[in-house]
C-alpha cells in the first residue's frame, strides 16, 4: 500500500510558546526539593524579578507573535537552537563516555533455524532493510506516524535527520557567544548520499549501495538497491577478511573513530585537521547514509551486549597495544553495530536525531527480517515499505557491473597520529571507569493499571525512592518526553522531583501506615502522569526557559525577531547587558537544570532487548528501560558509583511497591465489582472447590457436603423450617455448570465463616493469620505531622505480602485475579516492617518481617461487617482450610474404619 508521508504535516499544529508564569511555576517546583529553604527563598525572589524584567517580557512577546508574522516558521525553537536539541547532555564537556544512546535488537528471526545468520548475513539483511526504509522515505511513501490511542498525526520531518547527516562543531558567527555548541551537517544533493561506510579493525571501506537518482518524471522510485542480501553478505565477508590481515599495531594507528569521543575543543581540532589533510574522506563519511560497525566481539549475556554495543571493548595485547573495538566507532553519525556472533544494535547522535524516529526505524527493519522469514516459509511477499522498490539484477541491467567496496586510505599526519593516540588512551580510561548493570524485572502490569497508575510513573518514582534510600537526598532527575504532536518538534524535558515526591520518599522509609504510603504514592503517580501529559501538549518549561537564554545570547536571532516584529519594542541586542537578566543567567540555577544527576528515559518495544545511554555528569546515573507487556528490561550506567547496589535497591523498592499494589488489589472485587460479577466469582470459587473431589481416591471419593439453609438472597433465612440444601459433585458428569448453583452461591460463602467457628474449636487446626494493625504509633504520627502529610485514616489494616511471580491466574479473560490462588494459604502472612528515624527498609532489611498468631475462633466470632474489604480473601481461605481439614492426610484416612470416612458435616444455623 502506498502512503503519503507528509499527508498530515500541514495540519499538525505549531508548538505553542508557554507563558512565563507557567514556565516559572514549573521551574520553582523542580528546584524546591533540591535547595535549602534559604536558597529557595533567594531563587523565588530572583524568579519574581525575572517575571517583571523588561528584556524578558520583550523577548517573550516577540516569541509569541513570530508565528503570525512568519508563516514559514514551523517551530520557534528551531530558529533559536538551529537543527539541534541541546539540553539533555548540556555542552560537550566533562570526562564521560560519548553521549550516544543505543538500542539492542532481539535475536535474528533465523537464529533458531538450522542455519543461523553469520555476522555478514545479518549485516546484509539489516543494511538492505534500512535501504528500503530510506528509499521509502525519499519517495515520501513512508506510512505517517500517529498516536496509538487517538490516532493523532505526528510530525514526520525528523526522519530526514537520520540518514546522510553528521554532528559538527558550530562555526557560525554566534558560536563564540554561545560557548560550546554543535550543529548538523547534511548532504545538499541526494546523489551525494548513496553510499555507506564500513568500519572493521579500524579500517574504513566505502560502498555505493543505491543507484543514482532517477531522472524520469514517471519513475515510481527515486533509487534502486544495488545488491541482494546474498551478494551483500559476500562483499561483507571480503571486507572482514581484508581487514583482519592488518596487524593490531597498524590498525590502532588509523583508529580515527576515537577522535569523535573527545571533548568539544579536541574534537573540533581533530575535525579541522581531518578537513585539511583528508577533505574528501571526511566529506564521504559526513555524507554517508550511515555507518556499519563490524565488531569482532562475541557477547553472550545482556551485560556483555550492553558494553559492546554502547562503546565496544577495551583489550590490550602483550605489547600494551589497544586491540579492542572501542575505537571502532564514529559517534557523529547513525551507526549499526553487528558483532561476530550476530548480536545487532544501533547507536545515534542524540542532539540531531529524534528518539521516537529511531524507534520506528529500528522496529521497521527488524520487522522486515521477520517478513523475510515468512516469505521463505510460505512464499508470499510481505513488505512494510514502498512496493516499487527494486533490486538491480546483475545480468538484466546495463553492463551488469555493480560497485565494489573501496578502502579509504587516510593521510595520517603527525598531528592526527598524536590526536588519535591521546583520544584512544582517554577513551580507554573512561571505559574502565564506567560500569553497566542490566535487570530483567517481572511486573504484573495489568494489576497496576487497574488503579490508573502508569508503569512509567511507577518506575520513575521507584528510582527516586531508591536514590533517597541510599543517599538521603533528592537529585535533579530529567525525563525526555516526545512533542512530535507539533510540527518539527522533538522532545521536552520534565523534572521528576518535586516537594510531593520528597514527602513520598521520606514517608516510604518510615513506619507510616501502608495506607498513608499508598495515598501519597497514588498522588505522586497522578502528578507525574499529568506532568508527562502537559509536556507532550507543549506545556513544559525546560525548552522554553533554555530558548530564552539562548535567544538573548544570539545576536543574529534577536535581530531576526526585531526585523519580523517591527511593530514591537525591539529586543536589546547587547549580549553583555543581557547577561544581567535575573534567574536566566544564574550559573547555579543553570547547573541544576542542565546537569541532571539522574537521566531516566523509556524507549522500546518487543523488537528490542535493551536501551541505554551514558550519564550526563560525572557523578550521575543513566537509566534506560523498555516496558514489555509483563516485564521491564532496565539498563543502568554510572561512573564510580555503586551501580550494582543501586540496581538491587531499585529492585527491592519495586518489590515493596508491587506488594503495596497487590495488597490493595486484594479487595478491589468488593470495591469496584458489580453484584453480578461478585456472584460469578463466587460460583467459580465453588466450582474450584468441588473439582478437588475424586471418587477413585479413597480419601477424597466422598463429596464435601455443605448443608446450608434456604436459598434466600444473601443467605437470609425466613425461619427454622427450611429444608437444608446439600451440594454434591458427581465426577461422572463431564462438564460442571456453575449456574446450577447460582441460587445458593452467595449462601454457601456466608456459611463458610460460621463453619470456621466450628473448626476453630478443634485443637488440630492451628493456622496463622496476620494480626490487625494497631493505630499508628506516636512516632509515626509525629513523622507524618512533621512532613505535612495528612491521611484519611491512620488505622487501616496493612496486608503487604510476599508473593512469587507465578501465583496468579486470570479468570475467563475478565482481567480479575483468582484470589484463591494467591498466597493467602501461606502459613505466614507478613506485615510491612516498620522503621523509626527514617532508616531505610530497602537496603538494610527487606527480608525481615514480624508476625503474630491470631486465634481463629476470635476471628470467626467477629461480625462480618468488621472483616472489611478482605472478606472474600478470608472466605476463600476458610474454604481451603476446611477442605484440608476434612480431607486430611490420605494415610490417616485409610487407617480409619470405612464408616468414618467422609462423615457428613451438618451446619445448623
Amino acid at each position: 500500500m502506498i502512503y503519503d508521508t507528509f499527508e498530515h504535516e500541514e495540519n499538525v499544529p505549531k508548538l505553542p510558546v508557554p507563558t512565563l508564569t507557567l514556565t516559572v511555576q514549573q521551574l520553582l517546583e523542580v528546584l524546591e526539593p533540591l535547595l535549602s529553604s534559604e536558597e529557595y527563598a533567594e531563587v523565588f525572589r530572583e524568579a519574581t524579578s525575572f517575571m517583571s524584567n523588561k528584556t524578558v517580557l520583550t523577548a517573550q512577546k516577540h516569541l509569541e507573535s513570530i508565528y503570525k508574522l512568519d508563516p514559514e516558521l514551523t517551530n520557534y525553537l528551531n530558529f533559536v537552537n538551529g537543527e539541534t536539541a541541546p539540553g539533555i547532555y548540556g555542552e560537550l564537556k566533562n570526562d564521560i563516555l560519548p553521549r550516544n544512546p543505543y538500542l539492542i535488537l532481539e535475536e535474528d528471526p533465523y537464529s533458531k533455524t538450522l542455519h543461523p545468520p553469520s555476522q555478514a548475513e545479518r549485516s546484509a539483511s539489516l543494511i538492505n532493510s534500512t535501504l528500503k526504509f530510506i528509499i521509502t522515505l525519499r519517495n515520501k511513501t513512508l506510512k505517517p506516524d500517529v498516536t496509538p490511542k487517538n490516532q493523532t498525526p505526528l510530525s514526520m520531518k525528523c526522519y530526514y535527520n537520520l540518514f546522510g547527516t553528521s554532528r559538527i562543531p558550530d562555526e557560525s558567527p554566534d558560536a563564540s557567544s554561545l560557548g560550546r555548541h554543535v550543529t548538523m551537517k547534511k548532504y545538499t544533493n541526494m546523489d551525494d548520499s548513496r553510499h555507506i561506510v564500513f568500519l572493521c579493525n579500524n579500517q574504513f571501506f566505502l560502498l555505493e549501495v543505491l543507484t543514482p537518482l532517477t531522472k524520469e518524471e514517471d519513475a515510481k522510485s527515486k533509487h534502486k538497491i544495488w545488491f541482494l542480501d546474498v551478494e551483500l553478505a559476500e562483499i561483507i565477508d571480503q571486507i572482514i577478511l581484508e581487514a583482519s590481515n592488518i596487524s593490531p599495531i597498524d590498525a590502532i594507528k588509523k583508529s580515527l573513530g576515537a577522535l569523535t569521543t573527545q571533548s568539544y575543543s579536541n574534537w573540533k581540532l581533530a575535525r579541522s585537521e581531518l578537513k585539511l589533510s583528508n577533505p574528501e574522506h571526511l566529506k564521504a563519511i559526513d555524507d554517508a547514509l550511515f555507518i556499519i560497525v563490524l565488531d569482532h566481539n562475541t557477547p553472550k549475556n545482556d551485560s556483555e551486549k550492553t558494553r559492546v554495543v554502547a562503546h565496544g571493548s577495551s583489550e590490550l595485547t602483550s605489547s600494551n597495544i589497544q586491540c579492542g573495538s572501542c575505537t571502532l566507532r564514529w559517534y557523529d553519525k547513525l551507526q549499526l553495530v553487528v558483532t561476530k556472533n550476530s548480536v545487532a544494535g544501533i547507536s545515534w547522535e542524540s542532539s540531531i536525531m529524534d528518539l521516537t524516529a529511531i524507534l520506528r526505524f529500528i522496529s521497521d527493519i527488524y520487522t522486515d527480517s521477520l517478513l523475510k522469514l515468512a516469505k521463505n516459509i510460505n512464499g508470499s511477499e510481505y513488505t512494510l515499505f514502498d512496493d516499487n522498490i527494486e533490486f538491480v539484477l546483475a545480468n538484466a541491467d546495463k553492463g551488469g557491473v555493480k560497485p565494489k567496496p573501496v578502502a579509504m586510505i587516510f593521510n595520517m599526519t603527525p598531528t592526527l597520529l598524536q590526536l588519535v593516540h591521546l583520544s584512544e588512551t582517554r577513551l580507554t580510561d573512561l571505559i574502565n571507569q564506567h560500569e553497566y548493570e542490566t535487570l530483567d524485572l517481572k511486573l504484573q502490569t495489568h494489576i497496576i493499571k487497574k488503579f490508573n497508575i502508569t508503569i512509567d510513573s511507577l518506575l520513575q518514582l521507584a528510582f527516586q525512592i531508591a536514590n533517597y534510600s541510599l543517599y538521603g537526598q533528592l537529585v535533579n532527575t530529567l525525563e525526555p518526553i516526545t512533542t512530535r504532536r507539533f510540527r518539527d518538534s522533538r522532545t521536552e524535558l520534565i523534572g521528576v522531583q518535586s516537594q510531593q515526591v520528597s514527602n513520598l520518599v521520606k514517608t516510604f522509609l518510615t513506619n507510616s501506615n501502608s495506607s498513608v504510603k499508598w495515598e501519597l504514592f497514588k498522588e505522586c503517580c497522578a502528578a507525574h502522569t499529568q506532568k508527562y501529559h502537559d509536556a507532550m501538549m507543549g506545556k513544559g518549561f525546560h525548552r522554553h526557559f533554555m530558548a530564552l537564554r539562548t535567544l538573548l545570547r544570539r545576536e543574529a536571532a534577536m535581530k531576526y525577531l526585531n526585523e519580523k516584529n517591527s511593530h514591537l519594542t525591539p529586543i536589546p541586542t547587547n549580549v553583555e547587558e543581557n547577561y544581567s537578566v535575573p534567574l536566566l543567567f544564574n550559573p547555579y540555577i543553570l547547573d541544576k537544570l542542565t546537569s541532571p544527576e539522574m537521566l531516566i528515559s523509556n524507549c522500546g518495544n518487543n523488537a528490542l532487548r535493551l536501551f541505554g545511554f551514558p550519564p550526563a555528569v560525572d557523578n550521575g546515573f543513566a537509566v534506560g528501560y523498555i516496558i514489555h507487556n509483563d516485564r521491564v528490561f532496565v539498563s543502568l550506567c554510572s561512573k564510580y558509583r555503586q551501580t550494582h547496589r543501586f540496581t538491587q535497591t531499585f529492585k527491592s523498592v519495586i518489590h515493596e511497591l508491587t506488594n503495596l499494589v497487590r495488597a490493595k488489589s486484594n479487595f478491589m472485587i468488593d470495591i469496584n465489582d458489580t453484584e453480578s460479577r461478585k456472584i460469578e466469582l463466587k460460583k467459580l470459587a465453588i466450582q474450584r472447590e468441588l473439582q478437588f473431589i475424586d471418587k477413585d481416591v479413597p480419601s477424597t471419593r466422598h463429596p464435601i457436603e455443605l448443608t446450608i439453609g434456604g436459598a434466600g438472597t444473601g443467605g437470609a433465612t425466613t425461619g427454622g423450617n427450611e429444608t437444608p440444601v446439600l451440594l454434591h459433585y458427581d465426577p461422572s458428569v463431564d462438564h460442571f455448570d456453575p449456574s446450577d448453583y447460582a441460587s445458593v452461591a452467595a449462601e454457601a460463602f456466608q456459611k463458610m465463616s460460621h463453619m470456621a467457628t466450628l473448626m476453630s474449636q478443634t485443637s488440630t487446626l492451628n493456622h496463622q493469620l496476620s494480626e490487625d494493625d494497631e493505630p499508628t504509633t506516636t512516632a509515626a504520627a509525629a513523622t507524618a505531622t512533621a512532613t505535612g502529610i495528612t491521611t484519611k485514616s491512620q488505622t487501616e489494616p496493612r496486608r503487604n505480602r510476599r508473593r512469587s511471580s507465578g501465583d496468579y491466574d486470570l479468570l475467563g479473560g475478565y482481567g480479575y485475579f483468582d484470589f484463591g490462588e494467591l498466597d493467602i494459604r501461606s502459613n505466614e502472612l507478613s506485615r510491612t516492617q516498620s522503621y523509626v528515624g527514617s532508616v531505610s527498609n530497602i537496603h538494610s532489611g527487606l527480608g525481615s518481617r514480624r508476625h503474630s498468631q491470631t486465634n481463629l475462633r476470635q476471628l470467626a466470632s467477629s461480625p462480618l461487617s468488621t472483616l472489611g474489604p478482605n472478606l472474600v480473601d478470608i472466605r476463600l481461605l476458610m474454604t481451603d482450610r476446611i477442605k484440608d481439614q476434612l480431607s486430611g492426610d490420605q494415610q490417616q484416612r485409610e487407617a480409619k474404619p470405612k464408616n468414618e470416612i467422609g462423615t457428613k458435616l451438618n451446619v445448623v444455623l
